[in-house]
């Protein structure tokens, strides 16, 4: 299984896909099945896109959860579907920009979910999950915040699997995993930060990838930079005190 999203606002490409015309376009999801023949046709600018593909055999595990048995056939060429469009182009960005396995995971796990509901038109199984289930995924992301956590170990330690965990745990408290293990993170980097540690001291104790990644996170949450929460001078323990 095969998709590609032209980004940029203008149709720059004209392809033959199983014998119909298509033009890419930024607001559609090109869809292929396995060995589909993509023959261009006109290039009208240089083309730029992104393409996920997903392995037939794990896709199929996962539409037979949903009801649909036998592999998959994707029987249009394009989908007008903003929602995928943006599910799509979530995973794109956070693949170029994080490194973290848990952030690249969860963004996959709710791509491929959109897919399955809206290409496919599956209807994604709504299993319950225990509110213990979830806490402890939660409790882990809490206890073992300063380490490198993947959708992979959350969902062993909550006994669901990767993608169940990543819809469940969203409905449950709001937040994908990702998103709350960066709150987690950045209340514990506060704290440090208002009892005069240094920021790259701080970054690297509550699990951010550099100082520059805990900067982001506090912009995006709190609106302002990690030095607004340092200790004021007349707060900060004199040299050679301890800190902690």
């Amino acid at each position: 299984m095969a998709t590609s999203q032209a980004p940029g606002g203008a149709i720059n490409c004209v392809a033959q896909v199983r014998g119909r015309v298509t033009e890419n376009r930024s607001d559609v999801t090109q869809m292929y099945n396995p060995g589909d023949l993509h023959v261009q046709l006109r290039l009208h600018t240089p083309e730029s896109y992104y393409v996920a593909t997903f392995d037939p055999g794990w896709f199929a595990h996962l539409t037979l959860e949903a009801g649909i048995s036998g592999p998959p056939v994707l029987d249009r060429l394009q989908l007008a579907n903003p929602l995928l469009v943006t599910a799509l182009s979530r995973l794109h960005a956070v693949l170029e920009r994080e490194s973290d396995p848990l952030a690249r995971q969860e963004a996959f796990a709710q791509a491929t979910h959109s897919f399955i509901v809206h290409a496919v038109g599956a209807r994604a199984p709504r299993r319950s999950a225990s509110q213990r289930s979830l806490a402890r995924a939660r409790e882990l992301m809490e206890d073992r915040y300063d380490e490198t956590l993947t959708l992979d170990d959350l969902a062993r330690h909550a006994g669901l699997s990767q993608e169940h965990l990543v819809r469940a745990f969203s409905r449950a408290f709001g937040l994908p995993p990702h998103t709350y293990l960066m709150t987690v993170r950045v209340a514990r980097a506060r704290a440090m930060l208002a009892r005069g540690r240094p920021g790259a001291e701080v970054a690297a104790a509550c699990g951010f990838c550099d100082q520059s990644h805990m900067v982001r996170q506090f912009r995006q949450q709190m609106g302002t930079a990690p030095s607004a929460f340092g200790a004021s001078p007349r707060s900060r323990p004199a040299r050679g005190a301890p800190t902690e």
